[in-house]
């Protein structure tokens, strides 16, 4: 992950408690880019938020979010807006021809511009390279909403979904169903970080991403889990504690 390129004392991901996830993490664009220690901070940030959601509601007080949707996607932004109205700041949604790369140049020109813009940065439906780009770039907080290969939000979503439901990820196994996409990826690199097992039943052709399937594979391994691919649902479904 990208190392901050300015003090994090004035900027909202202190008073969130970036600092408290990892000195070096400044955003947030994909699961595989966070330790084991990264996710356990989220996710108790994220119960936090549950148990108190009024906790935290001068965060981002007189500070803009500025979003760039590479496509349309009302449900994101809207879910994105009221999240950040309840931490007391306001949403702006950049007109993408507005920020295209004809007219602010390259992605880490794009970077910079942004960061002018906003307190924190919200990237949806951008090739993972342009995240990875604006990302580096960028002297404020980026986060990647969803992008063609992940989806790091809605993956961290479903982990802490489970640990609510069964109440410890120790021991759990989840299924997935259903051809691989953006989530899988990141679903795949946070399972193992818990130390999960995880079970992906997929149609022919269907399948995860190899490489990510390695390098998941391998983090499952060193944190007690596994990872299993497979074309058979009730291979997948057996003894889970949570599908997906």
């Amino acid at each position: 992950m990208q190392a901050p390129a300015t003090s994090f004392d004035g900027h909202p991901g202190g008073r969130i408690g970036w600092r408290r996830i990892g000195r070096h993490m400044k955003d947030l664009l994909r699961v595989c880019e966070l330790t084991s220690e990264d996710l356990g901070c989220l996710r108790r940030l994220v119960n936090e938020f549950r148990s108190d959601p009024a906790r935290r509601h001068r965060t981002l007080e007189d500070q803009t979010v500025l979003c760039w949707f590479g496509v349309v996607a009302p449900s994101v932004a809207d879910t994105v807006a009221r999240a950040v109205a309840r931490l007391g700041g306001a949403t702006v949604l950049a007109n993408p021809l507005d920020l295209a790369a004809a007219r602010v140049g390259s992605m880490e020109n794009a970077g910079r511009v942004l960061s002018r813009l906003g307190r924190v940065i919200v990237l949806g439906g951008l090739p993972d390279r342009d995240v990875a780009r604006i990302g580096a770039a960028a002297e404020v907080p980026v986060l990647n909403a969803f992008s063609d290969e992940h989806d790091p939000c809605q993956a961290i979503t479903d982990i802490v979904t489970i640990e609510q439901a069964v109440g410890s990820l120790v021991n759990v196994k989840l299924a997935y169903l259903g051809r691989a996409c953006n989530v899988t990826n990141d679903l795949m690199d946070g399972a193992a970080l818990t130390g999960m097992t995880m079970a992906v039943a997929t149609p022919e052709g269907g399948q995860p991403d190899p490489a990510a399937t390695v390098r998941a594979r391998d983090v499952a391994e060193r944190h007690g889990g596994q990872l299993h691919i497979t074309r058979r649902i009730g291979d997948a479904i057996r003894s889970a504690d949570g599908i997906v």
